[in-house]
């Protein structure tokens, strides 16, 4: 008889703890870097195309992890289209980061890459390779 008010009691302590009391993360804008370059294919690009990129990206990655000025967060494959995202504080810094490594590779010529400052959707500088 003693242990149903117990376990009510005890389950709204814990749930009121959960949902009312705990704190509402601040979201920190931060910069972006974007760099977009056309596909072979009209579409989504070919197998090879993706595995090729994917490779690269690999070495973007670990630029930016080596540097310690941002990260790489992904891509986007359509209509004929790549876009690579990346994120840190200081879009400038991680232009200087990448941009060696943009320009070793031979299928990213005509490739354009945007800077964000924190927080914009407008670029406030786009350099082409």
């Amino acid at each position: 008889m003693f242990w149903p008010l117990y376990a009510t009691l005890a389950y709204w302590l814990v749930i009121r703890e959960i949902y009312f009391t705990r704190p509402v993360p601040v979201t920190i804008p931060t910069a972006s870097v974007r760099v977009s370059f056309a596909l072979d294919d009209p579409k989504f690009g070919s197998r090879s195309e993706r595995q090729r990129i994917h490779r690269f990206t690999a070495k973007l990655d670990a630029a930016l992890a080596t540097a310690r000025v941002g990260e790489y967060d992904g891509d986007e494959f359509g209509e004929g289209e790549c876009i690579l995202f990346m994120y840190g504080p200081d879009p400038e810094a991680i232009y200087r980061t990448i941009e060696p490594v943009l320009r070793k590779s031979t299928f990213l010529q005509g490739a354009k890459v945007a800077l964000f400052a924190p927080g914009s959707a407008t670029a406030m500088r786009t350099e082409v390779l």
